[in-house]
C-alpha cells in the first residue's frame, strides 16, 4: 500500500452532454476516449 501512495495517479475524463451521447458512443467504439467517458444528464 505504501508503494501505491507514491505513484502519481492523474485521472483523465472526457465529459459529454446528453445531447452529445451519440458522439460519446462513437468515441467509445473507436477507442478515442482517454480515461473515463462521463455522460452528464
Amino acid at each position: 500500500m505504501a508503494e501505491a501512495a507514491e505513484i502519481p495517479v492523474r485521472p483523465h475524463s472526457t465529459i459529454y452532454s446528453l445531447a452529445d451521447a451519440n458522439q460519446a458512443l462513437i468515441d467509445l467504439k473507436d477507442d478515442a476516449i482517454n480515461g473515463t467517458g462521463v455522460l452528464v444528464v
